[in-house]
C-alpha cells in the first residue's frame, strides 16, 4: 500500500512540475528579439506575436518544445532511423527501414538548396527549441519549466544528453509527415516491378495499378517534374535503382 502511495505521489509531483510556464518574462541567451506567447485558457492554443519574423518563429519553437518536446524527439529518431540509440535492439529493423528510405539524407540535400532567410527561419525555431531545454532546472527562480517531459525522465534522459535541434531536425520531420500522407509511392514502386518483370504486364501496368485522376483521384500527384528538380531532389535513376542504393548503403553502415 505504501509503494502505491509512493508511486502515485512521484506521478502527481512529476506532473505537477512539468506544468507548462504561462505567465512571467524570460530572457533568452539565443532569442531573435523580443516575443509574446498567450495561450487561450480552454484550450491552450498559443497565440504568438513578436517584433519581426525570426522572433515569432523563435518563439514557435520555444511553444512546440514547452507542450511537444517528447514527440518531437521520437519522430526525429524515427525518421532519422535512430530509435535503437533509445530503446535498443527491438527497433533496428525500424531503423533500417528509415535509413534506406533516407530521409535525413535528403533533408541535408534540401537544406543546401534553401536560401539564406529559409534557413534563418529554421535556425530561429531551433533555437527556441533548444533555449527551452537549457532552461530547465528545478531550484532556478525562473526557469522555462523545472523539468523535462515525463517520458524523458522514464528513458533517463537529461538536458545534457539532449542532443540540440537542428534545421535539419526540422526539415526531417517535415518530410516524415510527408511521407506518412504520400500514399502513392507504393504503387510507383509497384508499376515499375511490373514494367520491369515482364514485357506484357508492362503494356497493361496502367489498367493493373492505375494513377489517372478518374480512375484513383486519392492518389494524384499534385507535384510534377519540375517542382522536383527545382528542390534538388531530381534523379535520372529508377526507383528500383534508388531503393537497391540505398539498401546497399544502410548494409554497409
Amino acid at each position: 500500500m505504501l509503494l502505491i502511495a509512493a508511486i502515485l505521489l512521484g506521478t502527481i509531483a512529476v506532473f505537477y512540475l512539468y506544468e507548462v510556464k504561462q505567465e512571467g518574462v524570460l530572457e533568452l541567451e539565443n532569442a531573435w528579439g523580443s516575443a509574446t506567447i498567450t495561450r487561450e485558457e480552454d484550450t491552450e492554443i498559443p497565440h504568438i506575436r513578436g517584433e519581426n519574423y525570426n522572433a515569432m518563429i523563435y518563439a514557435q519553437g520555444f511553444a512546440h518544445a514547452q507542450t511537444r518536446l517528447w514527440q518531437m524527439e521520437r519522430m526525429r529518431r524515427v525518421a532519422s532511423g535512430q530509435l535503437s540509440d533509445l530503446f535498443g535492439p527491438s527497433t533496428i529493423t525500424i531503423d533500417k527501414y528509415f535509413r534506406s528510405v533516407g530521409l535525413h539524407r535528403d533533408a541535408e540535400v534540401t537544406l543546401k538548396g534553401l536560401s539564406e532567410d529559409e534557413r534563418n527561419f529554421l535556425q530561429a525555431y531551433a533555437d527556441g527549441v533548444n533555449d527551452f531545454v537549457q532552461g530547465v532546472d528545478m531550484f532556478e527562480s525562473n526557469p522555462t519549466s523545472r523539468i523535462l517531459p515525463p517520458e524523458f525522465l522514464l528513458f533517463g534522459m537529461t538536458k545534457t544528453s539532449f542532443k540540440p535541434w537542428s534545421p535539419i531536425d526540422s526539415i526531417t520531420c517535415i518530410k516524415m509527415m510527408g511521407f506518412n500522407l504520400t500514399w502513392n509511392w507504393s504503387n510507383d514502386l509497384l508499376r515499375e516491378a511490373f514494367r520491369q518483370r515482364d514485357e506484357e504486364l508492362a503494356e497493361i501496368v496502367e489498367d493493373l495499378v492505375p494513377f489517372a485522376s478518374d480512375k484513383l483521384p486519392e492518389t494524384l500527384t499534385i507535384v510534377d517534374e519540375e517542382d522536383v528538380k527545382y528542390w534538388g531532389q531530381w534523379s535520372d535513376e529508377s526507383i528500383t535503382d534508388r531503393y537497391n542504393a540505398a539498401r546497399d548503403h544502410v548494409a554497409k553502415a
